[in-house]
């Protein structure tokens, strides 16, 4: 006597499609100079142009 074939379990297809969680809300991304940190003023600034050789307060 030989054994009928064995019926594999087949899970009822579901009827809505789930769906992955979606993700949580990210934070809004820091602006670029918050995440470099405090921009340093160039050494120029200090004194004008045309005169780069005195100081600032000229």
């Amino acid at each position: 006597m030989r054994h009928p074939r064995p019926t594999f379990y087949t899970p009822p297809t579901p009827t809505h499609t789930a769906w992955p969680r979606p993700r949580e809300p990210q934070p809004p991304s820091p602006d670029p100079v918050e995440v470099r940190g405090p921009v340093e003023p160039h050494k120029d600034e200090d004194r004008p142009s045309d005169e780069p050789g005195y100081g600032h307060g000229v």
